[in-house]
């Protein structure tokens, strides 16, 4: 709330700059810039921590991993997604078949973004054919 005490009082003194002042040009300058800081902070407390734990198929080798990983890193950030981490969970017999697969490489992926972006990239990644599961964890 530190940030909005901040925001606030700098609101105040410029309106009553602009008071004083009279100045349309002042007014349109102000107004962008308060414009624009207000997006960004509301961007900022908006931002949500979440875990996707993906099951993918069992044919990648290391660096086919890596790449595919990778990929799909490079696409969360397409979706303003930020402090992106992955973690290889290695690959685990599963303990039923799920399209004829009996193993799977999991991989889980934690990153931070705004709610909105999380079920679009989400359904992008079921739509891999590679891609046998992928569930959503919102961390708290």
């Amino acid at each position: 709330m530190n940030g909005s005490k901040r925001l606030t009082s700098k609101i105040i003194f410029f309106i009553v700059v602009i008071i004083k002042t009279n100045s349309t040009i002042l007014y349109y300058t102000i107004l962008y810039y308060f414009n624009y800081n207000l997006k960004k902070f509301q961007f900022m407390q908006v931002l949500r921590k979440y875990e996707i734990m993906i099951l993918l198929t069992e044919e990648f080798n290391d660096n086919e991993l890596k790449s595919w990983v990778f990929n799909y890193a490079k696409t969360l950030r397409k979706f303003n997604v930020c402090d992106i981490s992955v973690i290889s969970r290695g690959k685990h017999k599963l303990s039923y078949s799920i399209l004829n697969k009996s193993r799977g490489n999991y991989i889980q992926l934690n990153f931070a973004s705004i709610p909105k972006y999380v079920k679009v990239f989400l359904d992008y990644l079921k739509t891999d054919s590679k891609v046998l599961r992928a569930v959503l964890l919102k961390k708290q």
